[in-house]
Parts: structure tokens; sequence; C-alpha cells
């Protein structure tokens, strides 16, 4: 987790150089749009005024893509278990087992899974909602 966050034991690293840039005192960072950062977060958060709401923000999202995937790898591990086993009950246990788990899983767990890439794929700057939220 420390590359995500570009932390070395709590202490910031810059690897990569940030994609900020201050052009003078008073008028505060302006990032480059040219180029975004190439992995994890822009060390220009380390001491922003929302650092704390930032990391927050991120970690919980994080934890719960995490959360899901382990979830999805563990039920699908069972039903193959259960398709390696060859026994009759096992296969006739899989189907009220396995797949109401995967339908719960995917239709909750999942789409909440896919609003959180969702928000960060799209360039909020430059997207219509940003002008005309709902």
């Amino acid at each position: 987790a420390g590359f995500i966050y570009n932390e070395f034991f709590s202490l910031p690293m810059d690897i990569f150089g940030t994609t900020w840039h201050q052009p003078n005192s008073t008028s505060g960072n302006i990032p480059d749009l040219t180029r975004t950062y190439a992995f994890g977060i822009d060390p220009a958060w380390k001491g922003a005024p929302n650092e704390l709401d930032f990391y927050n923000s991120f970690k919980m999202k994080m934890s719960i893509v995490f959360g899901i995937l382990q979830m999805s790898v563990g039920i699908f591990l069972s039903f193959f278990n259960a398709m390696a086993m060859k026994r009759p009950h096992s296969v006739i246990n899989m189907w009220p087992n396995v797949v109401p788990q995967i339908l719960f899983l995917s239709s909750i767990f999942g789409y909440l899974f896919f609003l959180i890439f969702y928000k960060w794929y799209i360039d909020w700057p430059h997207h219509a909602l940003a002008r005309h939220p709902p």
C-alpha cells in the first residue's frame, strides 16, 4: 500500500515528480494538464488543506474494492471446489448456495464497485454534469 500512497514508513516519496506546479506564492498550485501522475497518489496532496478528507475517502473506497474482490474470489473458489469434489451432494448443494451468493454480490456490491470506478474515471472538471449537476 505504500506505493499507492507514495509513502515509505509514513514518509512521503516523490518518485515520478508531481504534476502540480506553483508559478508564484500568491496563486497557489496549478495542475499540469498535459500529463497525469504515473502510479498512486500525487505527492502534492501531502500538506494540502483537504489531505485528510482525500486520503480517508480514497482508503475507504480502496477497502471496499479489495473487500468485493476478496468475496468474489471466495465465492468462485467454493464453486470450483464443489465441482472438483464430484460427489452428488456437493454439486446439488452448490446451486442453492453459490448462485444466490453470486447474484447478491454482483447486484448490490457489483453496482457499488462499478460506481467507484466510474467516479474515478470521469474527468469531472470537463464533464457536463460538473457545470449542471442533477
